[in-house]
């Protein structure tokens, strides 16, 4: 595997993260009743963003792979 496949996908693995800490968080806030109505909508974006933006780098990653 290439650095530049490695590092892709260690960046798709954390960008994965932070979209389970994320929802963790909305969770826990929803749950607890404390966030501001603007937060819950913002905070869902950011999950599907980072969810995404880690199946783009994972997907770049297999790609450079197949390369060789």
């Amino acid at each position: 595997m290439s650095k530049p496949s490695q590092t892709l996908r260690a960046d798709a693995a954390e960008l994965a993260e932070h979209a389970i800490r994320l929802r963790d968080i909305a969770s826990r806030l929803r749950r607890e009743g404390i966030a501001p109505s603007w937060l819950d909508p913002v905070l869902t974006g950011q999950i599907i963003r980072c969810a995404v933006a880690s199946g783009h780098l994972d997907e770049a990653a297999r790609r450079l792979e197949a390369r060789g």
